[in-house]
């Protein structure tokens, strides 16, 4: 049996995580926030957005208003999440691909539909789109990907995710899962037998049989 694919969104699907991190910053920024957009992306990836208003609120030492995750979502929504563009190479290897596949990320559903819509991925996947808002755990929890793995009738074993973030890999692993990790987070999370290296999507059905 071919193992299930698990691809995160943010990051790995769609490049949406710069425009995100320029959106927090500037949201931020409005209540006394300031740090360079490395800082903000390397602390924050991938995280749940209620979590990184917490720690921003906790770094300042003062809360933020209710108000800032809507306004972080809404200036994304006017800015970037109608334009989104696939991950270079993703296409390629996506058609190399016969695995069943599914979409498991830490963002709101709506919003996954929308961002992978926008950039024209939505026939890839269909129906199979779990968010953690849905679930109710957000990673590094690993119940996400674990309920993914049950809903499409896998052991978890038998489930590679493709990930960008430290907490997408933590979380796999927790889950029992091999992880394939793309992007600049390579630089932080060492290979090992069950965590593999990707710097070109496209080469990801090669990577994906040498487990």
């Amino acid at each position: 049996m071919k193992p299930l694919l698990i691809f995160d969104c943010d990051g790995v699907l769609v490049q949406s995580e710069p425009g995100e991190t320029l959106c927090l910053l500037q949201v931020a920024s409005r209540y006394g926030y300031n740090r360079t957009l490395s800082d903000v992306e390397k602390r924050f990836r991938g995280r749940k957005m209620a979590q990184v208003a917490g720690m921003i609120s906790e770094e300042m030492g003062k809360p933020l208003p209710e108000s800032f995750v809507p306004e972080v979502r809404e200036l994304c929504a006017n800015t970037i999440d109608r334009s989104m563009v696939e991950t270079p190479g993703l296409s390629i290897a996506l058609s190399g691909l016969p695995n069943r596949r599914c979409v498991a990320s830490n963002s709101p559903l709506e919003l996954i539909k929308t961002r992978l819509r926008s950039a024209g991925l939505t026939a890839h996947f269909g129906e199979q789109i779990y968010s953690a808002y849905e679930i109710g755990s957000w990673k590094p929890d690993p119940t996400l990907f674990q309920f993914a793995a049950s809903h499409n009738s896998f052991p978890n074993d038998q489930c590679i995710v493709v990930e960008d973030s430290a907490i997408g890999v933590e979380a796999a692993l927790s889950a029992g899962m091999n992880v394939v990790l793309y992007g600049a987070e390579t630089k932080t999370v060492r290979e090992s037998a069950k965590v593999r290296h990707l710097l070109d999507m496209s080469k990801l059905p090669e990577l994906i049989v040498s487990f």
